[in-house]
């Protein structure tokens, strides 16, 4: 009975070892969150009117779900698996002054421009991203828009950004060239930007050609060469092996083998009395000599 009770401690120890050793080698998923600021101008029609300067008009927030490299992991990890688990527009009421220059511009066929920060308001400045929709579709759509953002595979970067106004054919009211608008007596929290919907899409960069030029042997002439600046991180990246050790890929072999190698042990190491007993359990008694 003891040489099991051991059989099963040491079995339970090297299973909780090798499923920690396991999910040591798993990268650890964290959620960083982001916020870009958000500018916008209005006019820039096809009357030529100048476009007004820009004004802060809000933030733009993100939250990201992302995998962080193994420690033993050589490098920076590259194209990081990006999942969007959040996006917010907040966009601020329009002052008196924006409101006018809203209607000025949709009178004039002008447009409502949107620039976004291309990095997070917490690191580097990277310009801006702009985008903008023609002022008649927002007040036809009663300032319902939606905007489609284009990261790059961190999530992190803005590459781009489409602004359109939602639930109206924008083309057949820029030919109308007319409406109402007019915010009215509307108050400020009315005469906002929103609701606004949002979608993301990840961007990736095509491989471009570089020019290579080599000098050919035996001779002085030189030879050109086109060829793709990632051939060298493609091959990199087919060249790359498995960094797990052979414990975390082969640690339900381990722990069969294991299991059956103390099942024999507890056998081998049982006395004969405990043999002969089981082993004559199942028998009836011994009969009585006459």
């Amino acid at each position: 009975m003891v040489a099991r009770s051991t059989i099963a401690i040491v079995l339970t120890v090297m299973a909780v070892l090798l499923l920690a050793s396991h999910a040591s080698g798993a990268p650890a998923a964290k959620t960083r969150e982001s916020a870009y600021a958000m500018q916008h101008s209005f006019g820039g029609g096809d009357n030529g009117e100048p476009a007004s300067d820009w004004v802060d008009c809000g933030v733009l927030r993100t939250r990201v779900g992302e995998r962080e490299a193994s420690s033993r992991s050589r490098g920076p990890a590259r194209g990081a698996n990006a999942n969007f688990k959040g996006v917010k527009v907040d966009f601020e009421a329009l002052g008196e002054e924006a409101r006018k220059n809203m209607e000025a511009a949709a009178r004039a066929g002008g447009y409502y421009r949107l620039r976004i920060a291309a990095s997070p308001q917490d690191g580097p400045s990277t310009g801006f991203v702009v985008t903008s929709v023609r002022a008649s579709c927002l007040f036809a759509s009663n300032f319902r828009n939606h905007l489609t953002l284009h990261f790059d595979e961190s999530g992190l970067h803005l590459l781009s950004a489409d602004h359109v106004a939602a639930g109206v054919d924008c083309d057949a009211i820029a030919m109308a060239g007319t409406g109402d608008f007019d915010f009215g007596t509307k108050s400020a929290g009315e005469a906002s930007m929103g609701p606004t919907t949002t979608s993301v899409k990840f961007s990736k960069t095509a491989p471009a050609l570089t020019y290579v030029q080599r000098r050919r042997r035996g001779d002085d002439e030189e030879g050109a060469e086109l060829r793709y600046e990632d051939d060298e991180d493609v091959a990199e990246e087919e060249a790359k092996k498995d960094e797990r050790t052979w414990l975390q890929k082969n640690w339900m072999l381990c722990l069969a083998g294991g299991m059956m190698f103390m099942n024999l042990l507890g056998s081998a190491l049982e006395s004969p009395r405990q043999q002969q007993r089981r082993g004559g359990g199942g028998g009836g008694g011994a009969a009585v000599a006459r």
